[in-house]
């Protein structure tokens, strides 16, 4: 049985995030496919574990004159764990924070500026990322956006 050389390997564990973003951002753009927004995938620099440089892809979303982007922030490939932030454009002022871990993606902070924090509020585990959640989210982040 041949073995990864530490390049194979580091290729392998980025192509298995970016599986994993890719399936996020299609997910997410199934859940607002009702709404009026502008979705686009754009690349992103990460340095990932000291190792070097690569591209993996952010998604920006628009909906009236409110622009996110869905930003990967982190990712474990031994634990199969990842971040992603949603943010408030230009100013990145952060909403939301996502956690992969357990084969779901989960909310794993809401700024409380954004929603109250009862809104999703987490007792032993995170609130499921969900279309109702997500779209929740924006909602939220479209109302107070202004005010941040």
């Amino acid at each position: 049985m041949a073995t990864m050389n530490e390049a194979e390997l580091q290729n392998y564990r980025i192509s298995d995030w970016q599986q994993l973003l890719t399936n996020l951002y299609t997910k997410v753009q199934s859940w607002i496919a009702n709404r009026d927004c502008a979705v686009r995938l754009v690349d992103k620099t990460y340095e990932f574990n000291g190792s070097g440089r690569t591209k993996i892809q952010a998604m920006l979303i628009q909906e009236d004159a409110i622009k996110m982007i869905l930003d990967p922030i982190d990712w474990d490939p031994v634990k199969k764990e990842a971040l992603v932030d949603l943010y408030i454009m230009p100013q990145y002022d952060s909403g939301a924070r996502f956690f992969f871990g357990l084969n779901d993606w989960r909310i794993y902070w809401v700024n409380p500026q954004i929603l109250p924090v009862s809104e999703f509020q987490k007792t032993d585990e995170e609130t499921l990322l969900n279309k109702e959640n997500f779209n929740t989210l924006l909602d939220g982040l479209k109302q107070n956006a202004v005010s941040l």
